[in-house]
């Protein structure tokens, strides 16, 4: 059976992004990096799922109705594309992704996304769980700085231990570019 991708992006909203309410670490760079990987898809006619998550009005940040929610227009879904709205942290729980994947014969899921500690651990799990082969993107992910215990964490670690804990026995983790040669 022959390997069928497809490009899952998970948040690439606008909240996340300076001015927004919950920013994280060079959402940017991150950014940049997802529109090259989009590129490649696009140029092959792989498909893309756009993931947008939707929080009750009144929410902390991504919040129904606000500025905040929408996706950067770097990776907004053209009419070809699915876009895939949820309310938690896995773009699988409670939505169509993993029905919409299998219907266009897509055995590998792609991700990248924000942010690496939630949403992106989430739905890179979810979609081994729901049969589909794993590559992360780890340059098309970031997060923000944390604390814990008094002990402040920066995105890097945090990033960086998540990608390290979801290479272990989840699936391969690698650059857009070293992804991009082998697509």
């Amino acid at each position: 059976m022959t390997e069928k991708y497809g490009l899952i992006i998970v948040d690439i909203q606008m909240d996340y992004f300076p001015g927004g309410k919950a920013e994280l670490v060079e959402p940017e760079k991150a950014t940049a990096n997802a529109e090259k990987v989009l590129s490649a898809f696009r140029a092959k006619n792989l498909p893309v799922y756009v993931v947008q998550h939707v929080s009750d009005k009144g929410a902390p940040f991504l919040a129904e109705g606000t500025p905040g929610v929408e996706v950067h227009p770097k990776v907004k879904p053209t009419d070809k594309e699915f876009l895939v709205q949820k309310k938690t942290p896995s773009s699988f729980f409670q939505t169509n992704l993993a029905s919409l994947m299998k219907e266009n014969g897509v055995t590998h899921g792609v991700v990248v996304g924000m942010m690496s500690h939630m949403c992106v651990d989430s739905t890179s799990r979810d979609c081994v769980q729901n049969g589909f082969k794993l590559t992360v993107l780890e340059d098309c992910c970031t997060t923000m700085n944390l604390e814990w215990k008094g002990e402040k964490l920066t995105a890097s670690q945090i990033h960086a231990s998540f990608m390290a804990a979801l290479s272990q026995m989840w699936g391969k983790v690698t650059t857009s570019d070293e992804f991009i040669k082998t697509l």
